[in-house]
């Protein structure tokens, strides 16, 4: 089986949110609550979804994030930067 063209995928229109079990870069910062079992219900990942699809405020951070992230690793940017000193720190 051949891995889907994530870049691809994330791109997709149809796509609102990325919903993972964990991932630095898949969240929005939205607390998941288990029931009384520390299950994770259905119900509880329906009530997140509808949050994250109806709150404009999450949507505007997620796309801040988006940007500072693309800004820290453009040249100059502080992620370009840090890269560079390990280059070198690694040459020398």
């Amino acid at each position: 089986m051949e891995w889907a063209p994530q870049q691809k995928v994330l791109a997709h229109p149809s796509l609102a949110y990325l919903f993972t079990h964990c991932g630095w870069n898949s969240t929005v910062g939205l607390r998941i609550s288990p029931d009384e079992n520390g299950i994770i219900t259905r119900k509880e990942i329906k009530i997140k979804v509808e949050e994250l699809v109806g709150d404009g405020s999450l949507r505007a951070r997620a796309l801040n994030l988006k940007e500072v992230a693309l800004k820290s690793v453009r040249e100059g940017g502080s992620s370009y930067n840090n890269f560079l000193r390990l280059v070198q720190w690694l040459k020398a």
